[in-house]
This record gives structure tokens, sequence and C-alpha cells, in this order.
């Protein structure tokens, strides 16, 4: 007997998961045995692909006014897109959904290529240049077609599981990829049999083990194999099933604050109604060491670890459509994995559901269906204070709480690129200009004029010099602040020959300071009364014609030389940075510059010790260098008659000039 279980009738889950059973659930939408009753939300809301969408390649379409073409942004381009037509056009049908996505770099050559799972396969493209996308092919499942599916990778191999109970684990060797003819059918290289379906598959890369769960085997926990020895032929080594199903996993060589388990292999298993946390370094015999709940859990889904491996952030795929809540992201503080304590819960503006997220570097990166790509800062995390700072909505007729949009994304491409899998739409390939800054939201149809504030006039006499503090400070404390307020520096005089500075303080006295960051020698004050200039006589031209090196004429003292750097940045200025080095002195930084925040020509110039080397690096934060794939930007550097320059480059450049005397 077919039957429909509605979300809303959804008991609490039990803290003792039973293992996956076969439940069909019928919206008169689509019919399709799942193996978990939360499952059923996306088949409720199952919606047919979306057949108007049309390649998007050649030229980026950028963020502007709060949208890239139809899509609602904010600090976020649309570098292309592949609508799922596209990534079937090799094998299945044209309307075959998407699900998952992953994302490999070729070790040899830096090549990316974005992984996306649809029903019916795996689908390869090679975004190496992200504006003009490669279709290389798809590999057809092993066994019949699921809306689920999940893939990682582990060195040149990919590793595909999904929810089709004949599916098992595909193989595939990548750097067959490199050589592929375009809209390839692409084969298995290998395939395990050692359970059916899955829901997911997490790797450790560093170990090597991968970690199956939702599986028909291990009570759905976690089912290891070792792929070190063997990738395309893996041994099973162990299971944990004593908290029964687990829905997703990350495991770690834990570097967190936890010195018991420092080094330790620690998984943190996402269980539905717990977040269970497992040391398995021993896989014949992996121990639980804790399992923790939190307020209104509905179903603990999928969760990712801060890089300092201090906290867990955890999305519940339920709690918004059974408590009427907005998109929480959960946040658990591991410093005691016997104990963990959650350090609050984060609340969005959307009301749209929240499905997969991972952490790079200080942010969070999550695909949250009908909300699309949401980036959050993670400098306040031990609060559970995150801050939006960029967005990309790929399902823009609505955020809300139903199962459509974005399914994934991958935010660890070297280059910066991101990728989103959208269930109905196909791969959206993506570049985050903004993740530095807050969002700026697009502008009012009819600003309000900006109010002039009236000008200050200075005081007429200074402050006393003892000022009771003001900020709630105790007897002898101060406050620490660079607030707008008539404390700290009166004035300063830098006129000293010597380069001796010094400013004067309200509250604090004399300091006497050198800037050993200007090279060039400081200017004494004018006379009151400047004598007249006096007129030079006229000079008549050198009778030979002047050196190759002439000395420098740009005001730089006896024994200096100018160093000159300019740079013509690309579309992206404020990924730019450089330093220059003296290599004459264990590689000191002496000047460095950057990121700018307007695009053109920026031209710096240094008086410099002319018998030294100096060490030029520039460097580009997102690894794609200035040149060419978002404008031709360049640079040239020049000193003492010699010049170096560029233009492609990866993330940083170094160019030597001059020798040590």
């Amino acid at each position: 007997m077919r039957y429909y279980l509605p979300l809303l009738a959804l008991p609490l889950l039990t803290a003792q998961r039973n293992a996956p059973v076969g439940i069909e659930c019928d919206s008169n939408k689509k019919l399709e045995e799942v193996s978990r009753p939360c499952m059923c939300g996306l088949i409720n809301d199952w919606e047919e692909a979306d057949a108007s969408l049309r390649m998007v390649s050649s030229a980026a379409v950028t963020c502007s006014n709060g949208f890239a073409g139809q899509y609602p942004c904010s600090g976020v381009d649309l570098l292309s897109l592949l609508p799922l037509s596209k990534l079937n056009e090799a094998s299945g049908a044209a309307g075959d959904e998407g699900n998952d996505c992953w994302g490999w770099t070729d070790p040899g050559t830096g090549r990316e290529f974005a992984i996306m799972g649809v029903e019916s396969g795996t689908a390869y493209v090679e975004v190496t240049d992200p504006v003009n996308p490669v279709y290389v092919g798809k590999l057809p499942s092993h066994a019949g077609s699921s809306m689920w599916g999940d893939i990682k990778t582990y060195n040149n191999y990919a590793y595909a599981v999904s929810e089709n109970h004949g599916q098992g684990m595909q193989i595939l060797e990548l750097t067959q990829l490199k050589n592929t003819s375009p809209g390839s059918v692409l084969t298995e290289t290998a395939h395990h049999g050692g359970f059916g379906n899955a829901h997911n598959i997490f790797i450790n890369e560093d170990t090597g083990f991968a970690y199956v769960v939702g599986s028909n085997k291990c009570s759905g926990g976690l089912y290891m194999m070792n792929l070190k020895d063997n990738p395309t032929n893996p041994d099973f080594v162990g299971c944990f099933s004593d908290d029964g199903y687990t829905h997703d996993v990350q495991c770690v060589i834990y570097k967190g604050s936890d010195n018991r388990f420092t080094d330790k292999e620690i998984c943190f298993a996402l269980n539905e109604d717990t977040i269970t946390i497992i040391d398995v370094t021993n896989k014949q015999s992996p121990t639980e060491l804790s399992r923790t709940a939190y307020d209104q859990a509905r179903y603990v889904h999928q969760g990712w670890l801060t890089e300092d491996h201090n906290y867990l952030l955890i999305g519940d795929e339920l709690d918004e459509t059974q408590y009427g809540l907005k998109t929480r992201t959960i946040v658990l503080n591991v410093k005691d994995l016997m104990d963990p304590e959650v350090a609050g819960i984060n609340t969005a503006d959307t009301a749209a559901i929240d499905h997969n997220m991972y952490v790079k570097g200080n942010h969070v990166y999550q695909a949250n269906y009908r909300a699309g790509l949401r980036i959050l800062g993670l400098s306040g995390v031990a609060e559970a204070s995150l801050n939006e700072v960029a967005y990309f909505d790929i399902y823009p007729s609505s955020d809300s709480a139903s199962f459509n949009g974005a399914w994934s994304t991958y935010p660890f491409f070297n280059s910066g690129t991101i990728i989103v899998s959208g269930i109905e739409q196909g791969l959206f390939v993506l570049k985050a200009t903004g993740i530095n800054q807050p969002p700026t939201p697009p502008p009012p149809t009819n600003p309000p004029p900006t109010p002039t504030a009236p000008p200050v006039a200075p005081p007429t006499n200074p402050p006393p010099t003892n000022l009771p503090p003001t900020t709630g400070c105790g007897n002898g404390e101060a406050e620490f602040s660079d607030s707008a307020s008539f404390n700290g520096a009166w004035s300063t005089y830098p006129f000293f020959n010597s380069g001796t500075i010094i400013v004067s303080g309200i509250e604090q006295g004399l300091f006497v300071l050198k800037a050993t960051g200007i090279n060039q020698p400081p200017t004494p004050p004018p006379p009151t009364n400047p004598p007249p200039t006096p007129t030079a006589p006229p000079v008549a031209p050198p009778t030979n014609p002047p050196t190759t090196n002439p000395p420098p004429t740009t005001g730089c003292g006896n024994g200096e030389a100018e160093f000159r750097i300019e740079i013509t940045t690309d579309n992206y200025p404020g990924e730019t940075t450089w330093d220059l080095r003296n290599e004459c002195s264990g590689s000191t930084v002496i000047e460095q510059g950057g990121p700018y925040t307007t695009t053109g020509l920026q031209t710096e110039s240094y008086c410099v010790a002319s018998s030294q080397k100096y060490k030029f690096t520039i460097n580009d934060e997102y690894g794609d260098g200035i040149c060419c794939s978002y404008g031709n930007g360049k640079y040239k550097v020049t000193f003492n008659g010699m010049t170096e320059s560029g233009d492609q480059f990866g993330s940083s450049e170094s160019k030597e000039l001059g020798s040590c005397v």
C-alpha cells in the first residue's frame, strides 16, 4: 500500500534510530521509495526541471544593483551556468534533476573540475576557465536512478553513492577527464558492492578512509573503508552502529582544544536527533565520546567544523517547516568532545530550509534551498553571531521553506571559483567578490538626501589632562578605543632633520617616534619669510649624450634610487596586494600595498638604498593572477635602470632587482 507521510505529522525521532526501511511517499507529484520519512518533503515539493534555462558562458554576469541577470545577489558574480539539459546531454533524460556536488583539482596541472550528481548518474564539467566551462561528460548510474546522490574524491578518484538499492559505490579514475572528448559517456573504473543504497559518503583525505552513512549496512551508521592501500578495490574495515542511522558525517584528524584527542581520527555524525561524536582511530573498535541534542531539534541533517575544530556548525532540515522558524544555524562548542555545549543559534532573515554547508577560512558557505548560496562570516562564531556577507539566490521567485533550489555548494577550488548545484536548475559557477566586507544592498528607488553635518569648531582650550573614564571602566582603567572622541593625540611635529617625530598625548604625555617605512628624507618647515629663489643661469646642453643609467632625478638623496611600482589591476582590485623586501637584510619587508578599491593603474614610488637587492612580490587572493580571465591586468617595477614586468600568474609572483654590495 502506498502512502504519503506529511511533514507536520512526523514524530520526534528517538535517540536510538532504526536502520533504513523502505517508505513510499505519494503526493501525486512523484513516486519514489525512500529510506527516511524526512525525504518525503522533497517529493512533496517536487517540481519539473526548469526547461527555460539556457547555458550561460563566454562572459561573466556581474552582480550589480542587487541582481546578476535574473538572480538576486550581493557580492557574488555569475560566471557561467550549465542547465540540467546540458548536464544530461551525454545520457539520461534532459529533465533528470540535480542533487549533490563536489570538486576535483588535477594535481599536475591545477585544472579544476566540477562534479554534480543527477538522478541518472554523475556529470563532470571542467571549470578551469569558469567563464567558459567544458561539459566533459556523464557517468551513468550503476543501477536505476535516484533523487538522492552524493560524490566525494580521494586523490585522483571519485566515489559516488545514491539511494538506489543497486547503486553500491561507483569509482571513476579522474585524470582521464583531461583528455576526454566533450560530451562523452564515461565508464566506471571500478565498483564496490559491499552495500546497496547509501545516503552520503565522506572521505577523510588526510587518512584515506571513507565513511558511508545511511546505507543498508551497519544499521545505517558508519560503514568504513580503506581507500589508501587500493583506491579501486577498497577494503571494508569496520562499522559504527551503536547510535543507529547516520544522515551525514565529517571525520578529521582532530586539532581542537581537547588535548586528550589531539591527532586522533574523530567523526562528527549528524544522526537525525543528536550530534554523535566518535573516536574512530581504531576502526575495529570505534568509541562513542558523546551524544548531544538541542532545543527544537527536528532533523539534525548536516554540519561542518570550523578550521580550528572548536565549533561545529549544524543545519536542521525540518525546524523551519515544523516550527515556522527562520533559517537557523546551530553552533556547537566542541572544545570538550565528551561534553559539547550549544554555543548558540544564529537566525537568518530568510525563511528557507538549510541543507548543506562548508567552511573555508573565516566563512561558511551554505546551500539553503530556495534562498540559494549564502556566505556568512565566522568572526563571532563563539557566540553564534554569524553575519551574512554575500549571497546568490538561484530560486528568484521565493525564499519560502520548501525543498527546491540549491542542494549543495563546493567552495574549495584554489582559484576562488564556487559551484552550486540546483535541483531544478543545474550547475551554477560563481565567484564571490564581496566576502571581505558586508554586502551592499540595492539602493532604494528614491534614496533620501544625505544630511550635511554642521562644522565642528575646535576647542579653544585643551581639555583637562586627567579626564575621568566615561565608558563604564573602573578606577585606574581606561577604554581601548578608536572611537570619535576628544582623547589621545593632540598634535605632532615631523620636521626634525634626523627623522624623529614627536606626538603630544592629552592624557599620556610626549611620544618620541621614528617612521621606519618612509624612505624619503624629511622636508624642513618653510621659513616665515622665504628668500627669493635665485634664477639659475642657462645651462648649455651636454656635448656628449647622457649615460645609459643616469642618476635618479626623483628627489631621492645621495646613495638612494627610486623603486617604482606600476600595477594595472584586473576587474577585482580588492584581491591584489604586494610587498617589497630587502634581500640584503634578511628579506625584511620595507614596503607593502593593496588591496585596492578602484580598478586601473596604481603607481607607487619609493626612495631606497641603491646598493641593495630587492624582491618585489605581487599576490592575488584567489589565485588567478591579474590577467586575463577578469580583465587585462599587468605590472611593472623599475629600479636603478632595471625593469621587470608580468601579468599572468597564480597566487603570487616575485621579481628581484639590484644586488647586495
